[in-house]
């Protein structure tokens, strides 16, 4: 379930911002909340899912106390979204270099995008290599417009997640709570260490 809430600017771009709940009716994934946003040129999403007992609940006994517990703190969880996307309009402001854009490629695909096509064949499986020129693609295109900034390539990062990560099948749900996400979040970290 998604609500929509107030957009926010960073940089020349709009993020549409939704309060989200995921729910699996079969008890394998806990109940959890948090905010997700969309970013209005490129459609890339970036989940901000809380995953401490603040905004989940496993489905037990206790369930209904956790969830509102949970909703009374929801003005923390406002004053940590903003939070995020001050996060965000600082990471417009940090120009990147060739070797940083190249050593976040390489953390993501374990392929580093330097070594020489004949050599990176013997060292690398194609689904590896496949993953980085994905990966190189996206931040690119995604840098030629943002900037060479932390913004530009996060985006470039959160392009791959949104649109060529994974399989068709699976690429939604790993957003929310799977791999993609987790990707999202180690590179979000991070570049919120580095603007801090």
């Amino acid at each position: 379930m998604q609500i929509e809430l107030e957009p926010i600017k960073v940089g020349f771009d709009t993020i549409k911002r939704y309060a989200t709940a995921i729910n699996s009716h079969d008890g394998s994934t806990s109940l959890r909340w948090g905010t997700t946003g969309y970013t209005v040129s490129c459609d890339n999403q970036f989940s901000a899912l809380r995953k401490d007992l603040q905004s989940s609940a496993k489905h037990t006994g206790n369930m209904r106390q956790l969830i509102d517990n949970s909703f009374r703190t929801l003005e923390r969880l406002e004053k940590a979204d903003t939070t995020l996307y001050d996060t965000f309009r600082k990471m417009t402001e940090v120009p990147v270099t060739t070797d940083f854009v190249n050593d976040v490629i390489k953390k993501i695909s374990k392929v580093d995008l330097k070594t020489p096509t004949r050599e990176a064949q013997k060292l690398y499986s194609t689904r590896a290599i496949n993953k980085s020129q994905d990966l190189f693609l996206s931040t690119a295109k995604e840098m030629s417009y943002k900037g060479q900034t932390l913004w530009g390539l996060f985006s470039g990062i959160t392009h791959y997640t949104t649109h060529k990560g994974g399989s068709d099948r699976t690429r939604e749900e790993s957003k929310l709570i799977g791999g993609l996400q987790k990707i999202d979040q180690t590179i979000f970290d991070q570049f919120s260490e580095l603007v801090s």
